[in-house]
């Protein structure tokens, strides 16, 4: 019996390309960069599948401040991700993708008053509410961002006085 090469998923390729860019802003490489805001948003398919509409009721969650004097290398990053992992991300031929679409239009609507964070959730929902009629079946296909937030305060884009 041979053992090929397993053929890196795109997961996987995601996964490394991600740390990759990422590396290289960390604390302890870039130090100018300690204590600010390192914004990544990647545009990519994180697998093959799209996801399928279910019925959602709405919850509400509390937020938790925490303040520390010394922080990790790795700390204030986000990396804002036009669908989870494991799925395929839709792009529009003629408009662009349903991600950076909705992304630009609540930065320019809520960039100046909305903490990013929240921002970015408004922009899942945006995106969460787009179907895509899939011709093989009768279905329709769904997409949802993700960001993962390494954030240790909170983040606005306030203008310039």
């Amino acid at each position: 019996m041979s053992h090929q090469p397993q053929r890196p998923t795109i997961q996987t390729q995601t996964q490394e390309i991600t740390q990759d860019i990422t590396s290289m802003f960390k604390g302890d490489k870039c130090k100018s960069l300690v204590g600010k805001p390192k914004i990544f948003i990647l545009q990519v398919s994180r697998g093959e599948m799209y996801d399928d509409p279910v019925t959602a009721c709405d919850a509400t969650d509390g937020e938790l401040e925490m303040n520390k004097m010394m922080i990790p290398a790795g700390a204030d990053f986000i990396i804002c991700y036009s669908v989870a992992e494991g799925y395929s991300s839709h792009q529009d031929t003629t408009n662009g993708s349903w991600y950076i679409q909705d992304l630009c239009e609540m930065l320019q609507e809520y960039g100046d008053s909305l903490e990013f964070r929240e921002l970015l959730t408004l922009v899942n929902r945006k995106v969460s509410m787009r179907s895509l009629k899939d011709q093989n079946d009768a279905g329709e296909k769904k997409q949802i961002p993700c960001f993962a937030s390494m954030l240790t305060k909170k983040l606005y884009f306030k203008p310039k006085k």
